[in-house]
């Protein structure tokens, strides 16, 4: 790299925390999304189960 393309330190730590915050909030979004569909089936499995109870 040129001296030019170098970060500063101060730079890099607000890259680096900026960074951390993004992946953190779509961890965050992809945990929601996949409880969501854990419930989903699991309503689906529970009236499955009444359903062959029934019959």
């Amino acid at each position: 790299l040129q001296s030019s393309q170098k970060l500063s330190k101060r730079e890099l730590s607000d890259l680096l925390e900026r960074v951390g915050r993004d992946q953190t909030k779509e961890l965050g979004n992809l945990n929601k999304t996949l409880q969501n569909r854990c419930d989903q089936l699991e309503n689906e499995l529970i009236s499955v189960r009444e359903r062959y109870a029934q019959g």
